[in-house]
């Protein structure tokens, strides 16, 4: 009640004056038809849009399901459409159709550089690099050892979505998905 006393308070009177014209020409109201008015201008008033997830948010919000016991999304399957752009999904689904069941480069997660997971997330350090991208660095702990992962951002309506990832020592996760694609795929 007091969230919504704070959006409608500061419109209020616009709102009273624009819906219920009587009240500027001075005429008087009782305290109950006052509080009637107050309570169907807070109810018609659209509520504030919620503030938009920032990148680090995101990021952090990922990576809680590679703690322990906790179940991450998989990039091999389709609920990875939850955390990826569009873009990186399809490639992903493709690399998965030229496999056709074999193991490939995402056995290992490129998230955690790992095939299982009790991940403590130490640290996450973002960095707007345009109006909807942000470059993120993750640092973490997984079975003893440090690892460093950067992600590629791009902003998806409210949320954003992850476009490409860097481990410390590989190429792009989409770099090496092509080439294993285009390894994949007999040359014609």
């Amino acid at each position: 009640m007091r969230r919504a006393l704070s959006v409608v308070a500061p419109i209020l009177p616009e709102v009273l004056y624009r819906r219920f014209p009587e009240i500027n020409k001075g005429k008087a109201m009782k305290p109950l038809s006052k509080r009637v008015l107050f309570l169907v201008a807070s109810i018609t008033v659209p509520p504030m849009a919620e503030a938009a997830e920032s990148p680090e948010q995101f990021v952090r919000h990922v990576y809680a399901g590679y703690g322990s016991g906790a179940e991450p999304v998989s990039l091999r399957d389709d609920g990875a459409v939850r955390i990826l752009t569009p873009s990186l999904n399809a490639l992903l689904q493709k690399n998965r159709e030229v496999l056709n069941g074999r193991r490939g480069l995402l056995e290992i997660d490129p998230l955690c550089q790992c095939e299982t997971h009790a991940l403590a997330l130490d640290d996450v350090q973002a960095r707007m690099t345009g109006g909807d991208r942000a470059k993120v660095t993750a640092s973490f702990e997984n079975a003893g050892m440090s690892h460093r992962v950067r992600l590629d951002l791009r902003r998806a309506g409210q949320s954003w979505r992850i476009d490409d990832i860097w481990s410390d020592d590989q190429l792009s996760l989409r770099v090496r998905i092509a080439g294993e694609i285009a390894s994949l795929i007999p040359q014609r």
